[in-house]
């Protein structure tokens, strides 16, 4: 797969369906505090963070439809699974926090702030 403009990780075959443009809006702002180029380090991290993000949504999904349809023995597995991948991420996002936080500034901003 080859990397998509604006640093983005490719994490789908096409970042423009559904699940795509939400990978997208999760790693947008995480492009932007990394200065526009993801250290190969934090890569794989925000991949995979994007990814949990994208099945937090889908397996919400089927919990509301599994509680619409009375399904309570499905409901309490997504509920499980949730509770699991909610942490993941969590610990994900806080890491390339962390991550973000310790990266050198980019100087070619700060000096052309200053000028």
């Amino acid at each position: 797969m080859r990397r998509l403009i604006g640093a983005i990780p490719r994490a789908f075959r096409s970042h423009r369906s559904p699940e795509g443009a939400l990978y997208r809006a999760f790693c947008e702002p995480y492009v932007t505090k990394f200065g526009g180029r993801i250290p190969p380090d934090a890569r794989v991290l925000l991949r995979q963070a994007g990814r949990i993000a994208v099945d937090l949504e889908r397996v919400n999904d089927e919990l509301e439809a599994a509680l619409k349809r009375r399904r309570m023995t499905t409901a309490r597995r997504l509920r499980r699974q949730l509770a699991g991948m909610r942490s993941d991420l969590l610990r994900f996002t806080q890491r390339l926090d962390e991550m973000a936080a310790q990266q050198p500034p980019d100087l070619a901003r700060v000096f052309g702030a200053q000028a």
